[in-house]
């Protein structure tokens, strides 16, 4: 399953899974884009949300221990240059204005069968 998510004036990708189990069927993945039309946010927004650590207590009152656990969200590094080629420094999300091309995966098509 794939999520398609948006309204945040940056991209990215995540996904949610089960560390111990990586191939495992219920790994659901996140897309992340945003309307070309939107300014990004400000460089200070990305690089909170760039922050590794834990910045709420869920309402079960226990934190992520970033140990092997049934189910773990983690963001992809998928931003590792810039437009020019510059390498970035912050590789999760990336502000700038952005779309997304989903294209059916036909396995057929991909091979030239």
């Amino acid at each position: 399953m794939t999520f398609l998510s948006g309204a945040v004036d940056c991209c990215g990708a995540g996904l949610v899974h089960d560390p111990a189990k990586p191939s495992d069927h219920k790994t659901m993945y996140q897309i992340i884009s945003a309307s070309v039309v939107n300014t990004p946010p400000p460089p200070y927004i990305l690089k909170l949300l760039h922050n590794h650590k834990p910045l709420y207590v869920p309402a079960n009152g226990h934190r992520s221990t970033h140990q092997p656990s049934d189910t773990k969200e983690d963001m992809m590094e998928i931003f590792q240059a810039e437009g020019d080629g510059r390498p970035r420094e912050m590789k999760k999300l990336m502000g700038r204005r952005n779309y997304v091309a989903i294209v059916a995966y036909d396995p057929e098509v991909v091979q030239g069968t």
